[in-house]
């Protein structure tokens, strides 16, 4: 059973990683996806017994909310470290601009957690479920003959 476990995290990541390089995490204005991103390369699976859970990167959220125009302004300090690790620029000016921005024009949803539930059922109809069903049946039969 642990085996079975095992390949169910493997492939929850496999879907994960295909989700961020899909046109689903496309990012409109630049045409990037989220491939290679802290969402997608610092996730990871952790279980316990038959509870698997995936942690992501908490700015997920925003990426799948969105921002509206005229909410309140992004902080500064995240978005110049953000800059930063992107090789954006150093210019405190161009963190001004962009969080200007982001509060006149907004940040447009783009939701993921819908799309990767839908990936990872489809995922699991073509590889898992039949594993998980002839595993439950042989641990019953072996429970019950005993």
């Amino acid at each position: 059973m642990n085996d079975l476990a095992n390949k169910i995290a493997r492939e929850i990541m496999i879907v994960w990683r295909q989700l961020m390089s899909s046109d689903f995490s496309v990012n409109v204005k630049s045409n990037t996806t989220l491939e290679f991103s802290r969402l997608d390369t610092q996730a990871k699976i952790e279980k316990n017994d038959w509870v698997f859970d995936l942690f992501y990167n908490d700015y997920l959220q925003y990426i799948e909310e969105g921002r509206k125009p005229k909410a309140r302004k992004v902080p500064i300090r995240p978005l110049i470290d953000w800059m930063k690790r992107n090789l954006i620029s150093d210019d405190v000016r161009v963190a001004y601009a962009i969080r200007e921005s982001i509060y006149q024009l907004g940040i447009p949803a783009r939701p993921l957690l819908e799309p990767f539930g839908e990936m990872l059922d489809k995922r699991f109809e073509e590889k898992i479920y039949d594993e998980i069903f002839n595993t439950i049946i042989t641990n019953l039969d072996k429970y019950f003959n005993q």
